[in-house]
């Protein structure tokens, strides 16, 4: 009996042995595994360490303090980088998900998006689909626009706490991954109208006619910042200029024509809130060479997804916003570059834009509406977990409704559903344009038949009451929260507000637009003729017979 059990303690203790083995192998096995296994949420993750703040402080402090000690892993990066992390941004940084910029001591290639030593993080708060950004990016390439920033998602994590879906790309600089211009006098510069706030520390300008503030972002010639900023200056003033007056044959040999097409169109279709006033992006090659529009920036309060003031003037798909920021933007810190309004008061330009939209633009909408499922649907896990980040934060800060925050399907329905009725209304107004000769017509408004019609040097018509001899004239908006606005008569005085343009309805009837505010003119059974958004539901009440 001594003999077995000492044969039993001696396999006893074999077999336990070899379980130790096993499960020492074991964890070092799933050692390995775990640095492989595929993120947690479907998308790359990329990891900060901090090794004498945290990302608390980041969050807390300046956007422009610059924190080192920082050690960056995953998304790409095998072995441990060393970098610093900073704050960025205006609105965005006042947020409760905070963008960022990283910096590295030399150039890393992150996701294959190409090589660069300094990465931002959008946070993408405000944009529920996360796909705003990456949308407007990609239609910018379709439309072939130059230096447009390539990005990915990653789900990002400091010192192992998860802070929500960024979207990770180069930083737009005069670079090789980025702006790639090697002029000596290259210049990036934006149009930004918070470039006088204390947190910026960009030099700027401010245009003599519209006293739109443009920063110089980035330069190659850092010893000759200033003079390329005057000399920039001088040829940015010469053109808001020319432009204003509607001089084609100046403006086209300042300005890289294409770039202000691909960048009015990309803004107008995304009723970008800030495109006439912050993020526009300009760039030049050199003294003697043209302005250009662009990179495109910044879109994820884009696409009806802000109601900022106190009107939802923004939040209207069947609205032109771009072309009518100067008059129905009433964001009194705001000053509207005028730029874009004036490029497309130009017959020329105009044309160039229908064209573009005509040849391109339309069916670059429909390739990346039709691929925007399958994008939302790699996003969809990540997107739930960041969406709980930021609920958390505006819970505990008692600033959020949880009930105004829509589920990521009925997000990405709401933002699809944008995007389609913003093509109809673009279809309407790009491809429908037409003429009619000059003289009497019959026009069946209802207050009269016949009117005469008389178009001017930049393309739009006034049109006459042949009896009364006063033209058709829309009044100021009665209703801000929806821009209605009602029509009336009275003589000719050379107002936008007396400047319409037709377009074709079918079956031979038009559709009038007006200049001032581009709304749409509408026969309303109570209250007779009136200006409203571009109806979807009941067109027939915007159709007008032209004979």
């Amino acid at each position: 009996m001594k003999k077995n059990k000492c044969v039993c303690s001696s396999l006893a203790k074999k077999c336990l042995f070899a379980l130790a083995f096993c499960f020492m192998i074991g964890i070092g096995i799933l050692g390995v595994e775990q640095e492989n296994l595929p993120p947690a949420n479907g998308v790359p993750e990329l990891r900060l360490s901090f090794a004498n703040n945290t990302i608390n402080d980041v969050n807390n402090g300046s956007k422009h303090t610059v924190y080192t000690g920082v050690t960056v892993r995953g998304a790409d990066i095998r072995k441990k980088i060393k970098a610093s992390i900073k704050g960025r941004g205006n609105s965005t940084w006042l947020g409760k998900k905070k963008p960022y910029q990283l910096e590295f001591t030399g150039n890393v290639n992150i996701l294959e998006l190409g090589p660069s030593n300094k990465w931002i993080l959008l946070s993408n708060e405000y944009d529920r689909t996360l796909l705003r950004n990456d949308f407007t990016f990609r239609l910018a390439r379709d439309l072939g626009s130059r230096f447009v920033p390539k990005g990915k998602h990653v789900d990002l994590y400091a010192d192992d706490v998860y802070q929500g879906n960024y979207y990770i790309l180069p930083k737009l600089e005069l670079s090789k991954s980025s702006v790639n211009l090697r002029g000596k006098d290259a210049v990036l510069m934006e149009i930004d109208c918070y470039a006088d706030n204390e947190d910026n520390n960009d030099p700027y300008f401010v245009s003599d006619l519209y006293k739109t503030k443009i920063a110089l972002k980035d330069s190659n010639s850092k010893s000759e910042e200033k003079e390329n900023l005057e000399a920039f200056k001088a040829s940015y003033d010469q053109f808001e200029r020319d432009a204003s007056e509607g001089k084609w044959a100046a403006v086209k040999s300042e300005i890289d024509v294409g770039s202000f097409v691909n960048y009015y169109l990309l803004s107008e279709y995304a009723e970008n809130l800030d495109s006439t006033c912050t993020s526009f992006y300009l760039y030049r090659g050199g003294r003697d060479k043209k302005i250009s529009a662009g990179p495109i920036w910044d879109h994820d309060s884009a696409y009806g997804n802000n109601t900022v003031g106190p009107t939802n003037l923004y939040n209207n798909p069947r609205k032109l916003w771009v072309y009518n920021a100067n008059y129905t933007d009433d964001r009194e810190w705001v000053n509207d570059t005028h730029i874009l309004t004036d490029l497309m008061d130009i017959p020329e330009f105009r044309a160039e834009v229908e064209k573009k939209y005509r040849e391109v633009f339309r069916y670059a909408i429909e390739k990346e509406i039709n691929a925007l499922p399958d994008r939302a649907e790699q996003l969809r896990k990540s997107a739930e977990a960041d969406r709980h980040i930021v609920l958390e934060r505006y819970k505990q800060s008692k600033t959020f409704d949880e009930k105004d925050i829509d589920t990521y399907d009925e997000a990405l329905e709401s933002f699809m559903e944008k995007l389609t009725q913003r093509k109809q209304l673009m279809d309407r107004i790009f491809l429908g344009r037409v003429t009619p000769d000059d003289g009497e017509h019959i026009l069946k408004l209802g207050v009269s038949d016949s009117f005469k019609l008389t178009q001017l040097d930049n393309g739009f018509y006034v049109i006459e009451n042949t009896r009364t001899g006063n033209a058709l004239t829309g009044l100021e908006y009665e209703d801000r929260d929806y821009g209605d606005a009602m029509v009336t008569e009275e003589p000719w005085n050379g107002d936008e507000k007396q400047e319409w343009m037709f377009f074709d309805a079918g079956d031979g009837k038009v559709n009038l637009v007006l200049k001032y505010n581009n709304l749409f003119l509408q026969n309303d059974k109570k209250n007779g003729l009136k200006l409203t958004s571009f109806s979807i539901k009941a067109p027939e009440t915007q159709e007008f017979e032209l004979e």
